[in-house]
């Protein structure tokens, strides 16, 4: 897991940061042996001979199938600080999830020209409705550009787009391209050993399914309930 180091980064989400620390200082003051840099393999796991595991390991971003997928920045990564965000360049963002559409609002901050290019027809499903109507007045303020029912299907090296809309292929060149479309679950593999070896086990938040904050908190408290 750990979404929480970069949910807190977009524009209006401090908060977040907030909670990321309360959880923290939770821990600290209880007796839980934290191991960093550790990866939680199966032999590792299976050496500690625990009663249960509690698997949280959250999700990873999802890249369907595109051309020249490759020739694009994940939104996770500038978030997290591992790129340079660009600035006074004309971006496009690939997905106007809840993820896509704040890291749209984050760039154009910096001063770049944003377009978001999303299939469905509406964006940042799942957005509460204060943020959601702060997300539209940002993106009105910032001339933020969203294009619906837009389905990516090459990504040049260039930067340059192909997109479906309308049943009619249409293309608009850039100077940068984040990707966006979402997460998949991750842990599949050690969750699948854990069941072959007979191990008593939980999946937790995003491992199931990439959901919210709320969701992951909700079902970690319950499995804690139960253990």
């Amino acid at each position: 897991g750990g979404q929480m180091n970069i949910a807190g980064v977009p524009p209006h989400k401090d908060y977040i940061n907030w909670g990321l620390e309360w959880f923290k200082d939770e821990v600290a003051k209880r007796d839980i042996d934290v191991r960093f840099n550790s990866k939680a393999d199966f032999e590792s796991i299976q050496s500690m001979n625990p009663d249960l595991v509690l698997i949280a390991t959250g999700s990873l971003p999802f890249n369907p199938s595109i051309p020249g997928i490759e020739n694009g920045v994940q939104s996770w990564d500038l978030l997290y600080g591992k790129v340079e965000i660009p600035q006074n360049k004309k971006v496009a963002v690939l997905g106007g999830g809840t993820v896509g559409c704040e890291t749209a609002e984050m760039l154009a901050e910096q001063g770049n020209k944003v377009t978001v290019i999303e299939m469905m027809g509406h964006i940042a499903s799942g957005l509460e409705g204060a943020n959601m109507m702060d997300l539209y007045a940002a993106f009105k303020e910032l001339d933020v550009k969203v294009l619906l029912n837009s389905k990516v299907t090459d990504i040049a090296a260039d930067h340059t787009i192909t997109y479906e809309n309308e049943n009619e292929s249409k293309q608009e060149s850039f100077d940068y391209v984040v990707l966006s479309f979402g997460q998949k679950p991750q842990g599949g593999e050690l969750t699948q050993a854990l069941e072959d070896a007979n191990m008593e086990y939980r999946v937790l938040g995003d491992a199931i399914k990439p959901a919210n904050f709320q969701n992951a908190t909700t079902t970690a408290f319950f499995a804690a309930l139960d253990a």
